[in-house]
């Protein structure tokens, strides 16, 4: 196949991906929303709150949850991931000394979950915008692929989701929701592992955050992307040329 210089679709291409990684570099690209409604959760906290013998204790314990500091935008993976592990360890540590200081009987531990859980999803929604756009929109979608719900992470999904891992390790005995309730609290304040080993690998590799996302996030889709219109012209062109001859 002869060489061909790349046609306009394929210098399309190139600007459109290097205008937005430019954007996405400086920050300037717009994030995408979040999915999950989060006022919806905030309504079942205080729900379970409400019902609980201890809700003025889990009610302090959403404000002090609220209480922290902003850590900016534009970083490396490395320490997006550290600062979300950190906000973890957080809610870790509070959930464990409300569970000492307090007596979890009735729905308090269905109201340690909610909290729990929106703080997960808020540790993670604040971690996707800290980073690239592109990489949060990446990241969206792919929940919705493994998930396939628009909602993976409320309250509901969450219960059902480890209702029915403790229901297939223990079929003869299903878990009762004060039981999937403190496993959920368990596994809230835990940062997956693998994405832990991938971002220490970043972090070795020292980039910075426009350096990551040039070349992990926006290089490699550029390359296939561009590769593909390319050799669509080329095509295109070769069955032209054969119907003129």
């Amino acid at each position: 196949m002869a060489y061909r210089s790349p046609g306009p679709v394929t210098l399309a291409t190139m600007t459109i991906f290097a205008t937005l990684c430019f954007l996405d570099s400086w920050c300037l690209l717009p994030h995408p929303p979040p999915i999950v409604v989060v006022q919806s959760e905030l309504r079942t906290t205080r729900f379970f709150a409400s019902s609980s013998p201890s809700s003025d204790a889990v009610t302090q314990l959403v404000d002090e949850l609220k209480a922290r500091a902003d850590v900016g935008i534009g970083l490396p993976s490395g320490e997006v991931r550290r600062n979300y592990k950190a906000r973890l360890q957080v809610l870790s540590d509070k959930l464990s000394a409300f569970r000492r200081e307090t007596n979890v009987t009735g729905t308090a531990p269905c109201s340690l979950a909610a909290v729990a859980v929106q703080e997960r999803e808020g540790a993670r929604i604040e971690a996707r915008l800290k980073g690239p756009a592109a990489m949060h929109a990446a990241l969206m979608l792919r929940d919705l692929w493994v998930y396939q719900s628009l909602e993976p992470f409320t309250l509901q999904n969450m219960m059902q989701q480890k209702r029915s891992k403790m229901t297939k390790s223990h079929p003869e005995a299903p878990p009762s929701d004060h039981e999937v309730c403190l496993a959920l609290v368990e596994s809230s304040t835990q940062s997956n592992k693998n994405w832990d080993l991938t971002a220490e690998a970043t972090t070795g590799a020292n980039l910075s955050y426009v350096q990551e996302t040039l070349v992990m996030v926006y290089l490699p889709v550029c390359l296939v992307i561009t590769m593909i219109a390319y050799f669509s012209e080329v095509l295109c062109c070769r069955r032209k040329k054969k119907n003129t001859d």
